[in-house]
């Protein structure tokens, strides 16, 4: 089957005279860039100037230290290997910029003491890796700030150092400026205001950002923010682009000389048509992907992917209706925004590099579990004991468990190569780093996989008097979505999934809250 790619579900690169797609042949994804020969159509929004003008900004925010997306994702989004692939994918003869801001490494919080070294190889990793991405501006958000001293970030990568209200020149005419914004900055083409402020906050600001003369606005630092293209003001465009590497912005600049910045004529109308067509890939993804949490027959999973195919290859049909001439004055952005999903292949390189770096997680805790001492229980409150001791009440929910994907998470980080990534190994396991659990991977004994404790707490105290009071019978939605929560689940329905898990001896015939 073969696949065109497009951006945003798809690779939008057929438009500046390139042709990407996937071909799957297997279980492997291959890239193929074609370069249209001479002989084919002229490319329809190219202008005659293209190499004295365009410049190539792409921008992913808030990437909090993802490197590789979690697979218990039914459509696993990001992951450096898919950028890089996606980074490649970009060419021209202009200037080509990659820019990352937003929380570079942290998630909200600092990792536990157990988790700082892993989080410091990690941060070590993505200044290696980052640069061979071709990494022109990396800008710290404020969970960033916020870690203590000797786990920031600092230079990402060897990127430039750029203070609060500082700027950076890139070449092409690009001023990458730091908030706060100065009253006077150097004349440029197009000024980028990097800020972390909210959408509502930069429109009661328009004022000062038209007196500084800002272009564009990159918005990060923010939690759980969607993608978003618009019009802050006349000659003002606001990009946030996502987090956690699970989306790439592609900025196709026309910057020739003074002059407000422009949407490329035709460019609104089709991004309006094409977001339609985005909604519909997307719905049809989510309801494939509930018929498989349903175990749905293979004939109807299959017809929904037949929807899904029908419906990227209209999306690439319209990216390639061609837009009108680009006009031979004046500064002109045109967006193509890109989902790092499925349809985007891994570089081998990069996921080699990304492989690596597990291996070398997996070392680095291991050594590091073998001089731990864990601190002792309080013998005052339940302990979690594992899954065995409550067969002996609950054989019917036991032998239940076992045939439930719950019963085998462990396997699939084992498989994965991260069973001692500490990142991984609380929603695969019952009781990890709490202090009635575990806190070495080597002692976890029976309380591997997502057992009857990872739901209804530690259980000690119940398996010695029998008191349901001692135990959580009913956790609700909030128990699930501990762990099922974006990224490791993009869609969560509460009865889909507990049709999965409920049966004879385990609430399939009972009323919520009953045994």
């Amino acid at each position: 089957m073969e696949r065109v790619v497009t951006w945003q579900q798809t690779v939008d690169l057929e438009t500046r005279g390139t042709e990407v797609r996937v071909v799957r042949k297997g279980e492997s994804l291959l890239l193929i860039v074609v370069a249209l020969a001479a002989c084919s159509r002229q490319s329809p929004v190219a202008p005659p100037n293209q190499s004295d003008h365009a410049v190539e900004l792409l921008v992913s925010s808030d990437l909090k230290g993802e490197v590789e997306p979690c697979g218990c994702n039914l459509e696993p989004l990001g992951g450096l290997a898919r950028l890089s692939t996606a980074l490649k994918s970009v060419s021209g003869q202009g200037p080509k910029h990659f820019l990352l801001h937003g929380n570079l490494l942290s998630e909200g919080h600092a990792p536990s003491p157990q988790a700082e070294a892993q989080f410091k190889l990690k941060r070590a990793f993505l200044n290696r890796t980052l640069p061979t991405l071709g990494l022109s501006l990396a800008l710290p958000g404020p969970a960033d700030r916020a870690l203590p001293k000797d786990l920031q970030p600092g230079l990402i990568g060897g990127s430039p150092d750029l203070a609060p209200g500082a700027y950076h020149s890139l070449k092409g005419g690009l001023l990458i400026v730091r908030e706060p914004v100065q009253s006077s900055l150097p004349k440029s083409p197009l000024k980028v205001l990097v800020s972390e402020r909210s959408l509502d906050a930069l429109r009661g600001d328009i004022e000062s950002l038209q007196a500084a003369g800002i272009g564009l606005v990159l918005v990060g630092g923010q939690s759980g923010e969607q993608a978003l293209w618009t019009s802050l003001a006349d000659g003002i465009f606001l990009l946030r682009s996502g987090e956690r590497g699970q989306n790439l912005a592609r900025l196709e600049l026309h910057l020739r000389g003074d002059g407000p910045l422009r949407e490329l004529p035709g460019a609104s109308k089709r991004k309006q048509e094409l977001a339609r067509l985005d909604q519909r890939i997307e719905a049809i993804r989510e309801a494939r992907d509930r018929l498989r949490v349903r175990q749905a027959s293979p004939q109807a999973i299959a017809a929904r992917d037949r929807q899904l195919v029908a419906a990227r290859r209209a999306r690439a049909d319209k990216v390639n209706e061609p837009l009108p001439a680009l006009p031979k004055t004046g500064n002109f952005v045109l967006y193509h925004p890109l989902v790092l999903d499925s349809q985007v292949a891994d570089d081998p390189a990069t996921a080699r590099a990304v492989a690596e770096h597990h291996r070398e997680v997996g070392d680095l805790n291991r050594q590091a579990e073998s001089q731990r001492q864990c601190p002792e229980p309080d013998k005052t409150k339940a302990q979690y004991v594992g899954s065995k001791t409550c067969k002996t009440c609950h054989q019917a929910a036991y032998e239940l468990w076992q045939q439930t994907p719950h019963s085998k998470a462990w396997k699939t980080l084992e498989d994965a190569g991260r069973d001692y990534d500490y990142a991984c190994v609380s929603c695969h396991s019952a009781g990890f780093g709490d202090a009635q659990g575990f806190c070495k991977v080597t002692e976890a004994g029976d309380r591997l996989n997502v057992g009857c404790e990872a739901c209804h707490g530690p259980g000690s105290r119940h398996a010695q008097t029998g008191d349901k009071a001692q135990i959580e019978r009913d956790r609700g939605l909030a128990g699930c979505t501990s762990c099922h929560h974006p990224p490791h689940t993009k869609a969560f329905h509460l009865d889909d999934r507990l049709a999965r898990i409920l049966g004879p001896g385990h609430g399939a015939n009972a009323a919520p809250g009953e045994p």
